[in-house]
């Protein structure tokens, strides 16, 4: 007896239409209807392109696609500014350039056209935005959709920052002298004197300072940040690993401390009119007690500053990271070697604390010169 062969498609009376049953991409029937044989093939025909279309958008993705999928696996890991940062970078530099790129097409010469898009931008900006294009890069090889990373040493272009020189130790104690009494006298020395970050000296409380001791210390356990650029937020999630130390306190500092912590009632070191973590306007207000005591559009040393019971008295500018590299500097030229000072300091990598090291050693052909003979007599 012939084998039947099983039609086409079947004839639907409730609906009054031709009907064919097509298997998706996971396996499963679906009807495909249609009021004419010929309409349900080509409903089945589009159907099935847009299932071997995505199919193919998931093996071979656009950058574009592949930025989202990295930005969402990695979001855990980044706080709320960086995640800001990384949307806005994509949305205004990256995705214009590298959006519809096929991952698996992407080319150097793609992302030499992202750098030269942004060259006008400081090489800080662009080092930012080439290390997230770096990133997605060693995410899409890692997985599979590149064969190599079209990223891999293209470097920023522009000028290199300003080196920030330390302060001295007079330029120091000026500064000090200048916000003496002051909210912003505690951040100085805190930076100053414990190399602490600005994010972790104002999220600094007292249950970290311990100054009862014979040894007195204080440990960095949590960073403060903006993540709204109003809202202060506190956590336990530091810079990296290394950020979280103990550091011993000079006498000074610990003196200070203490009379500090006999004359607030506030579980913060540094805090707002209320007690609590400072704002990103009260932190602003915090440093301008620096900036009003600066020569500059204001006026000159000794100079009554307009509208103020304050005279300017500091001659050279102060920018707030510049007094945890003091504290640094004061650290190596005094003898600490190369591994306490990135302890002390909270160094990721000892090649951050070898550069500021070499850089130091390299300044003073003298005292080079000396132990070089002293090795070699």
């Amino acid at each position: 007896m012939p084998r039947r062969t099983r039609a086409e498609m079947s004839w639907v009376p409730d609906k009054q239409k031709w009907r064919k049953q097509i298997k998706d991409p996971s396996g499963k029937y679906v009807p495909v209807y249609g009021v004419t044989k010929q309409e349900v093939r080509d409903r089945v025909a589009a159907r099935q392109a847009a299932w071997a279309a995505a199919a193919s958008a998931q093996a071979s993705p656009d950058f574009a696609a592949l930025a989202v999928r990295w930005a969402t696996l990695t979001a855990t890991d980044a706080s709320p500014r960086v995640r800001a940062y990384r949307q806005s970078a994509l949305n205004n530099y990256i995705l214009p350039v590298l959006g519809e790129i096929e991952a698996a097409a992407l080319r150097e010469e793609d992302v030499l056209r992202l750098k030269q898009s942004v060259s006008s931008m400081s090489r800080d900006s662009q080092t930012k935005i080439l290390a997230i294009v770096r990133n997605i890069c060693k995410f899409a090889a890692k997985n599979g959709y590149m064969t190599a990373d079209p990223a891999d040493g293209v470097k920023a272009g522009g000028p290199p920052p300003k080196e920030v020189d330390p302060l001295t130790p007079d330029q120091a104690a000026a500064l000090l002298a200048a916000v003496k009494g002051t909210q912003t006298e505690t951040f100085c020395r805190l930076c100053l004197h414990a190399g602490l970050r600005r994010e972790e000296a104002l999220a600094l409380r007292w249950d970290c300072v311990h100054l009862d001791g014979p040894a007195p210390f204080l440990e960095v356990r949590r960073a403060l940040r903006w993540p709204t650029n109003a809202a202060p937020e506190i956590s336990d999630r530091l810079k990296s690993k290394a950020a979280k130390r103990d550091i011993p306190l000079p006498a000074s500092l610990a003196a200070h401390l203490r009379a500090v912590r006999a004359a607030t009632g506030s579980l913060f070191v540094i805090h707002n009119r209320e007690g609590g973590p400072v704002s990103y306007s009260s932190w602003r207000s915090l440093w301008r007690v620096v900036e009003a005591r600066t020569a500059g559009e204001r006026g000159k040393v000794g100079d009554k500053v307009r509208n103020h019971a304050v005279v300017i008295s500091l001659d050279f500018p102060v920018h707030p990271h510049q007094l945890r590299h003091t504290y640094c500097t004061r650290l190596i030229l005094g003898g600490v070697d190369v591994k306490r000072v990135q302890y002390l300091m909270g160094h990721a990598s000892a090649r951050i604390t070898l550069e500021i090291y070499t850089k130091l050693m390299g300044s003073d052909l003298q005292d080079t010169a000396s132990a070089v003979r002293r090795i070699f007599a």
